[in-house]
């Protein structure tokens, strides 16, 4: 996988908190939560599931037990990251849809 510093700038920005504690913007911050990104992306705990996001076809990573959730585009692109609510969890386990 690889990040595209855009996506992971607006993820870091709006749904760090969702992965961790940051202590500020800088360029540690966001490289240690892209670390926790890709220890959660490497985590054989977490379900992998195929379907889109916003149009986009890609895979889910996701943990039905703490509702964070990542997607990775079809050519191996961070899209973004952030915990699911119940109804966006329980619509990607029906359809692999996230809204």
């Amino acid at each position: 996988m690889t990040y595209n510093d855009s996506s992971v700038d607006k993820a870091f920005s709006k749904h760090s908190g969702d992965f961790g504690s940051y202590p500020d913007g800088s360029s540690n911050s966001v490289n240690s939560f892209k670390n926790d990104l890709s220890s959660f992306i490497d985590n054989p705990d977490n379900i992998q599931k195929p379907g889109t996001w916003w149009g986009s076809e890609g895979t889910h990573i996701f943990n039905p037990n703490t509702n964070q959730w990542v997607f990775i585009n079809s050519d191996g692109t961070f899209n973004t990251a952030f915990k699911l609510s119940i109804e966006q969890m329980k619509h990607l386990l029906e359809t692999g849809v996230v809204k």
